[in-house]
């Protein structure tokens, strides 16, 4: 065990993480950044570079440049600390389990969702074997567990997870605690994933009852179950309801947070998306430039956040048909994703996606064709050929091809993204849904078109009967040939 020295230094760095963490909580990150760096510097020189204390550090550290996007500095930190309280306290220690469970973390927002899953599935499997199957924190590990398999189109592995985590909860600490809310929270965001919108309303219904009740009105907690609620609203098409808890949502989180956290800038991004959806462009625009300067100050230019907000407002811009502003806007969120998370990131594959969508608009279908299929095979690469994502990428190639009459090409697409969506989501998910009704009008533009082309068959094929008859004369072999050709494709148009 190593000592535990005493004396002003470990004091002030106390006091230094203490102010670091509130400041981290608040958004504040460049202030809580030098307090993280003085906290981490006193503990190496206080207690040494292979302390727990200083591992703690490392790991504060790390997850504060984590929220800032600077990934690459991150991760060495995690790795250190997740090292250390291996050979400190052991592999089977809940601390290593923590540093197990932050690091998958930062996997996973970087789009390697199997590193994550071996490192969430490590620290499920230490806290169930030291706190027990029924610990809160093995509630914690499953959310965890389970919101990844979420991301990654899972949702048959993800909602026993969540299942169960809400049950030990309600069990050790009560219907009415406010993690119980927050277990509720995510199963019914998981059930919104899924389109179950009637099994995710009275979740979200009683985890805002409990905040309510447990926290209070004014809590950014309350504030979020508020928003939540308003977008499974909004996803139901009862934006009246929506609208009114969108804007209570905001303005708890303004005046409990400040204008400038993460849960505002949430709230307020929200909200735009509901404006937009409702054609009110004009209210939506300022909330949409307002965040990205925000990130842009708190974050700089190149953080993967400010591509995310890039493309809200470069899909607001291409609502109003402003396509020089939204190409421009595109363009430069793909380059900051490819630079800063990789070529093959989701994220990357979400911004072609965009792109094509808006080359797409503006008739320039050569130019989205080759994005579409870009986006495609990265989603098929790392997220799988079942994924929600992969349908949604083979179903925009289907209205592109439908855009260019190629309706063969169209309906193979469509018919491939409902292979997906049907046994993935549900024949009743929204976007089942919306394949469907794709798949009826792909078919009746491609009957049509095959009677057009039948049609022209059956007038060259009579032309030619017509001049048979003429010069070899009604009842010769050829001409009986070219009539016996003329029932075969009747009989296929009747068929």
């Amino acid at each position: 065990m190593q000592p535990q020295p005493s004396g002003q230094p470990l004091d002030i760095a106390k006091d230094l993480n203490k102010l670091g963490i509130t400041y981290y909580c608040e958004g504040r990150y460049d202030e809580a950044l030098p307090l993280f760096e003085q906290t981490l510097q006193i503990r190496k020189s206080e207690l040494g570079d292979r302390h727990p204390d200083t591992a703690t550090s490392m790991n504060n550290l790390a997850g504060l440049y984590s929220s800032m996007g600077q990934h690459d500095r991150a991760l060495p930190l995690y790795e250190s600390a997740l090292e250390i309280r291996k050979s400190e306290l052991g592999d089977q220690h809940p601390d290593t389990a923590t540093s197990l469970n932050d690091l998958a973390v930062l996997y996973s927002s970087i789009g390697q969702y199997d590193r994550a899953l071996s490192l969430y599935e490590s620290a499920l499997e230490i806290n169930k074997s030291e706190l027990g199957d029924r610990h809160p924190e093995t509630a914690i590990s499953m959310n965890n567990l389970a919101l990844l398999y979420s991301s990654m189109g899972q949702y048959d592995r993800a909602l026993p997870l969540y299942e169960v985590a809400l049950q030990i909860r309600k069990s050790e600490l009560g219907d009415r605690h406010p993690d119980t809310a927050t277990s509720l929270n995510s199963l019914a965001g998981l059930y919104l994933s899924m389109g179950q919108h009637d099994r995710a309303l009275p979740l979200y219904e009683s985890a805002l009852e409990i905040r309510k009740s447990a926290l209070g009105d004014r809590h950014p907690d309350t504030a979020t179950s508020m928003n939540d609620l308003a977008v499974l609203y909004s996803s139901m098409g009862q934006d009246d309801r929506a609208l009114p808890l969108y804007e209570s949502a905001l303005e708890i989180s303004k005046s409990a947070l400040g204008d400038q956290h993460p849960d505002t800038i949430t709230s307020m991004n929200t909200l735009g998306s509901l404006y937009r959806s409702m054609g009110q462009y004009d209210r939506a625009l300022p909330l949409y430039e307002s965040i990205l300067e925000i990130y842009k100050l708190k974050l700089g230019d190149r953080h993967p956040d400010i591509a995310t907000r890039m493309n809200y407002l470069a899909g607001l811009y291409s609502s109003v048909r402003q396509y020089d502003r939204a190409l421009s806007l595109y363009e430069v969120a793909l380059e900051i994703r490819k630079s800063e998370l990789g070529d093959r990131h989701p994220d990357v594959a979400q911004s072609l996606n965009n792109l094509a969508t808006l080359y797409q608009s503006m008739g320039q279908y050569d130019l989205a064709l080759p994005l579409y299929e870009g986006a495609l095979e990265i989603w098929k690469s790392e997220l799988g050929d079942r994924h929600p994502d992969t349908a949604t990428s083979l179903f925009n190639l289907a209205a592109l091809y439908y855009d260019i009459q190629q309706y063969h090409q169209a309906l193979s697409f469509i018919q491939q993204s409902l292979q997906i969506y049907i046994p993935m989501l549900g024949e009743d998910h929204p976007a089942t849904q919306s394949a469907m009704s794709w798949l009826q009008l792909i078919q009746h533009q491609f009957k049509k078109e095959e009677s057009i082309q039948y049609l022209i068959q059956e007038n060259v094929i009579l032309q030619a009967i017509h001049l048979l008859e003429k010069t070899l004369g009604v009842n010769h072999s050829i001409t009986q040939a070219k009539r016996q050709e003329l029932d075969q494709l009747r009989e296929k148009m009747r068929n």
